[in-house]
């Protein structure tokens, strides 16, 4: 695949989606402009978003006509705990939140009309692909001649932030941009950058990434997709899968100690004090353990009828449904409740059981993005983050097709699939 092919697929899309495709491509720009007075464009994009989502999901038919009881419930929970918020407290504040909480709800049935079948999904991939090549170039800019934002200093370690959302700017680019690599190796599509394979010299970007983050959360998820396409690479094809072994083994023979004690040893030996006895529990995992530990106490002090739908009538801000938790998992659960998260859960675990009705390539992606999406969600609130749920919900919805209907033939060689449905 190269630009030339991918260009006539988004010139076949009307204006309902293509907003979309080019809003990811833009968005790595758009994140490093936050700061401008008197309106950030960031805070259009926020705005103009779920406003044009709607809009097509009100102007087009129900998209794929695969039903998903778990995530209906867990999006009607949201969107009345957000929405119970927001009346309870309304402002300026208290708005974002609402926007930035229902942004999975919207943004999956709009791609539910939009996803119909690999050709989709691939030009959306392939673009992302492109839009962390962006983000790459930024880090260099940072690297080589001057920090976009003040560089600091978490745990005797620099930090690259890069824009809008500090080091989890370049962490989304480098996991799922890993993720859409791998599978387009498997998968056999072609793509080169610069006439190089995707595939090696995204590795090597994401490698870069990772060593200037310095975010353990990160060095986890790269370690994850490394050994899950080394694994699917072994069934895929056994010789080139076996390279890879060779070559993560060697590497960690040689490397891994250097690169435990220079880059990730001092990011966990706080938590390691901890193990050890020498600090207090709720100092593990850089304090957040305290911090849950609060903030379950004003969960169990919540109604019954708050406990399993959600807190959004009890609260007076957004820090419960914000990113503040430090743990999407316990935030979901301060949205929608227990059974918002109970319901969350089915529907990633129903996602990944879809998935082995698909070839190889589809069931590696399916996995390393469920896998990438669980590890930061123990520390991070990823569902929180626009870019990421652009791609990462993508993914989702492409698993809710049934094969016959994802597998539906097409070539980027050959002219691309109107969507009808979307126009006037």
């Amino acid at each position: 695949m190269n630009i030339k092919q991918w260009n006539g697929w988004q010139k076949s899309l009307p204006w309902e989606y293509r907003w979309f495709v080019l809003l990811i491509l833009l968005r790595p720009l758009i994140d490093n402009f936050y700061d401008l007075k008197p309106v950030s464009p960031l805070v259009i994009v926020g705005i103009l978003t779920p406003v044009l989502s709607l809009r097509t999901i009100m102007r087009t038919g129900t998209g794929n006509s695969n039903r998903m009881l778990s995530f209906s419930i867990f999006a009607f929970l949201t969107v009345l705990s957000a929405l119970l918020m927001f009346l309870r407290r309304p402002g300026a504040y208290t708005g974002e939140i609402m926007l930035k909480v229902t942004l999975p709800v919207y943004m999956f049935y709009f791609l539910r009309r939009f996803i119909y079948n690999q050709q989709d999904l691939h030009g959306i991939l392939y673009i992302f692909i492109v839009a962390a090549y962006i983000a790459g170039l930024l880090l260099m800019y940072e690297i080589l001649f001057k920090p976009l934002q003040e560089v600091v200093y978490s745990r005797g370690m620099q930090r690259f932030r890069g824009g809008y959302a500090d080091v989890m700017n370049y962490a989304i680019y480098m996991s799922l941009g890993m993720v859409a690599s791998g599978y387009f190796h498997l998968k056999k599509i072609s793509v080169r950058i610069f006439g190089i394979p995707n595939l090696y010299l995204f590795l090597v970007l994401a490698t870069v990434i990772v060593v200037k983050i310095n975010h353990v959360a990160s060095y986890g998820v790269y370690a994850a997709i490394i050994i899950i396409f080394t694994l699917y690479a072994l069934r895929k094809t056994a010789g080139f899968g076996l390279l890879l072994v060779l070559i993560v083994i060697g590497s960690s023979v040689y490397y891994g100690d250097k690169i435990f004690q220079e880059r990730i040893n001092p990011l966990i030996e706080k938590d390691i004090s901890v193990f050890e006895g020498a600090r207090d529990e709720t100092m593990l995992l850089h304090g957040r353990v305290g911090r849950w530990e609060r903030l379950w106490v004003f969960f169990s002090e919540a109604t019954l009828v708050s406990k399993f739908i959600g807190t959004g009538p009890e609260i007076g801000s957004g820090y419960l449904m914000g990113s503040g938790t430090h743990n999407d998992f316990l935030r979901i659960l301060f949205v929608s409740g227990l059974i918002g998260i109970l319901a969350y859960l089915a529907f990633l675990f129903g996602i990944w059981r879809q998935s082995l009705r698909f070839d190889l390539p589809e069931r590696f992606l399916a996995l390393a993005s469920l896998v990438s999406v669980a590890m930061y969600s123990i520390t991070t609130t990823p569902t929180f983050y626009a870019n990421f749920m652009y791609v990462f919900l993508t993914i989702l919805v492409f698993f809710t097709l049934q094969p016959e209907e994802a597998y539906d033939s097409y070539s980027f060689d050959t002219e691309p699939e109107m969507h009808e449905e979307a126009l006037p």
